[in-house]
């Protein structure tokens, strides 16, 4: 089960990279818990934000690691 989990985890850090760029160490939810946090979210990652609201509660700025750079 941690194998399945650390796959997803790097699927995401690969997508992170694709769109945004930065920090490969960084997740999709990362990037788009800071940009809510400044409120700079676009449409589309608020909406993300929304969605993963269903499996965890504030699951994108939990997802912040104040010690990881964008």
């Amino acid at each position: 089960m941690q194998r399945i989990w650390n796959i997803l985890i790097a699927i995401d850090q690969l997508f992170k990279v694709i769109i945004y760029g930065g920090n490969p160490d960084v997740t999709i939810s990362h990037v788009i818990g800071v940009k809510k946090r400044e409120e700079r979210a676009n449409w589309l990652e608020r909406k993300v934000c929304c969605f993963l609201q269903l499996f965890e509660n504030e699951h994108c700025i939990k997802s912040i690691e104040e010690d990881e750079k964008l």
